[in-house]
Parts: structure tokens; C-alpha cells; sequence
């Protein structure tokens, strides 16, 4: 099989109710360590302090430039804040010069009793401002509606077929082997598509070992999927690691997973000005 790329989501939210040290030098130092654990992938949310979603960029820039000072690997940022913000406070981590890759949800969910809405205009608005910033779109899919979407967008070339099954979280896609396998089946014909696989609320990495056996590109572990009771990041990435060995899949460093990517490759990403 095809190498394996690693990525880290390192921060929980502060719903989980996890005690985290939400500072920039902590954070920065988890997804130091993780790269040394094989991550070449850190999910970054633009968040204050003390966790809270924010518009301000300060926090989120130290954190980057910590990062930079360390670690080649590369950077993602989510447009996935609260629904009922503006999409230029949605899209704000798109400024940062050292996001590299970012998150696109593909459709409106049920998560719980609520509704996060992502209609279509956003999400091409979103597709957009990814385009003209050379920032690659990685599209978030929790159900098979989302990834005909995607597909849709990926042949209209608004975005490059570069997918992430959400996996787990409540009235969303189950961690279901059939339905893994089904919605694979789904890109069978999708020629260069890239894609991953994360587990929200997984107790252990059997459905992660599952995606790494059936061949996905991306496998992401961290606190905002899941602690698994584990006391850091970089533990949860090197038992990722281990079971991506024991399914005979070699890890990606993260200059092949830049090639593979077609992540922009820029001084100023390495030098943090």
C-alpha cells in the first residue's frame, strides 16, 4: 500500500470539558511533538487563550510561529467556526501566511439538537477565498449527501478531490466498517482523490486501523477527536504510528506529504515573517 499521512487535531473543545493549557507555548509544543512522533499534519482552530473562537489572530499567530521555529509540518486551519458568525470571521485563519491547507464542510448537519448550517453560497464563497490564497481545501464530509457535493465541486474545479470522513460524532456518518467501505466505494473513480478518515469520541483506534487497512490517505488522531484517555498528543499520534506499522503502512514525512498534497511551498512559510 501507499505511505500514510499522519495529522493531529491537537486541541479539544472547551465543551468536552477537558483540562487543557490553551496558551500558545503549550499548544505549540503539542504539535512539536507529534511531528517528532510522525504527524505531518497539524488542524488548527483561531481561538484566544482560553479556547474561546475569536477573530483576533494574535494567539493563533504565536502559535504558528512557535510551530515554524521547530517544525516544517504542515499547517491547517478550520473554517469551521460557529454557523452564526460572519463568513469573514469564519474564513479569518484563511489570512494567516502560514496556513498551508483548510477545512471546507461540505453541507448543514444535525450535531445533537442543533443545526450547523453551511449552505451552498458559503461554501463556494469559502472554495473561493481557498483558491485565490493557493490554500488547499480539505472537504469535510459527515454524510454521503456532502460527498456528492464534493465530488460536484471537485469536477466544476472549484476544489481539488482532497476529502476527510468525519466519522462519529452524533447523527452524523457511524463508525461503521460497511459504511467506510461504501462511501470509498463511492471514489473508486475519482482519479488523484486524496483522502482521510477521523473518528470523533473513538475509545481506541480499531476504527482507524480499519481506514488504514482499506488503504485512505490521512488517518487524524488528537484531543478534538478524542483523548482515548491518553495525557498528550504526541501519545495518541505514536500509538496512531504503531498501528499504522502493524498494517504495513510507512508513514509520510512531511516533505512527501507536501509533494502529495501540493501544499505551497513559500520562504516565508519556513521563516515565519
Amino acid at each position: 500500500m501507499n505511505t500514510v499521512m499522519l495529522a493531529v487535531a491537537p486541541v479539544p473543545k472547551i465543551s468536552a470539558g477537558i483540562p487543557f493549557d490553551y496558551s500558545p507555548g503549550h499548544i505549540a509544543g503539542e504539535v512539536i511533538a507529534c511531528a517528532c512522533e510522525g504527524a505531518v499534519i497539524a488542524h488548527l482552530h483561531v481561538l484566544d487563550e482560553y479556547g474561546n473562537e475569536t477573530t483576533d489572530l494574535s494567539v493563533f499567530d504565536e502559535t504558528l510561529r512557535l510551530i515554524r521555529k521547530e517544525s516544517d509540518i504542515i499547517i491547517q486551519g478550520s473554517t469551521g467556526g460557529s454557523p452564526d458568525l460572519p463568513l469573514s470571521d469564519r474564513s479569518v485563519s484563511l489570512e494567516h501566511p502560514l496556513v498551508q491547507t483548510a477545512s471546507l464542510n461540505m453541507g448543514s448537519i444535525n450535531f445533537g439538537d442543533s443545526v450547523y448550517l453551511n449552505p451552498l453560497p458559503d461554501i463556494r464563497e469559502f472554495a473561493n477565498r481557498m483558491r485565490e490564497r493557493q490554500i488547499l481545501a480539505e472537504m469535510e464530509i459527515f454524510d454521503l449527501s456532502m460527498l456528492y457535493v464534493g465530488l460536484d465541486f471537485a469536477e466544476k474545479q472549484l476544489v481539488l478531490p482532497h476529502f476527510n470522513f468525519c466519522f462519529g460524532f452524533e447523527n452524523a456518518l457511524p463508525a461503521q466498517e460497511a459504511v467506510l467501505r461504501f462511501m470509498l466505494e463511492q471514489l473508486a473513480e475519482e482519479s488523484g482523490a486524496i483522502v482521510g478518515v477521523l473518528h470523533n469520541n473513538g475509545v481506541d483506534f480499531s476504527f482507524l486501523r480499519l481506514a488504514l487497512n482499506l488503504g485512505v490517505d490521512i488517518v487524524r488522531t488528537g484531543f478534538e477527536d478524542s483523548t482515548m484517555g491518553s495525557e498528550s498528543n504526541a501519545i495518541l499520534t505514536a500509538g496512531l504510528r504503531r498501528q499504522a506499522e502493524l498494517s504495513g503502512r510507512p508513514i509520510a514525512d512531511i516533505a512527501e506529504a507536501k509533494k502529495r498534497l501540493g501544499v505551497m511551498e513559500q520562504s516565508k512559510m519556513k521563516e515565519g515573517k
